[in-house]
């Protein structure tokens, strides 16, 4: 796994109106250069832990394949428990491989596929199930 770090972007606020918990926004930084984001929603709700997820990563598209994403969440891990939490929810989509490889090369265990309520962000966008999986730190 390559090795990164994170450097912390913005402190987000919470949102109620828009069911939007306090969030912080990591730039995922390899070899000196900015690849990716990571983010840590800091929630427990039942929203976050079936559905949306606690973290969500994005690397950039030409960074892709090298690892980042998976070594992202493990020097997330600290940064999470510091934050107390002992374990973290994070979800897919069912058929997004790489995501789904990138979870268990981190960790992650696999948990359950569960279908998105009507009255989700997700839903809206036109998806119908999510993946969970569970990263005990």
């Amino acid at each position: 796994m390559t090795d990164v770090a994170l450097l912390l972007i913005e402190m987000q606020a919470a949102d109620p109106a828009r069911g939007r918990v306090p969030a912080s926004l990591y730039a995922i930084v390899a070899d000196g250069l900015a690849v990716g984001r990571i983010v840590l929603r800091h929630g427990h709700d039942d929203t976050l832990r079936l559905y949306a997820g606690q973290v969500g990563y994005a690397v950039d598209p030409v960074h892709r394949g090298h690892g980042h994403a998976a070594a992202a969440l493990m020097a997330l891990r600290p940064i999470a428990s510091a934050a107390g939490f002992t374990e973290l929810w994070i979800t897919c989509a069912p058929d997004h491989r790489a995501s789904r490889r990138t979870l268990e090369k981190a960790g992650a265990v696999f948990v359950e596929t569960v279908d998105l309520p009507p009255s989700s962000d997700m839903y809206a966008r036109g998806e119908r199930r999510t993946c969970r999986y569970r990263l005990d730190l």
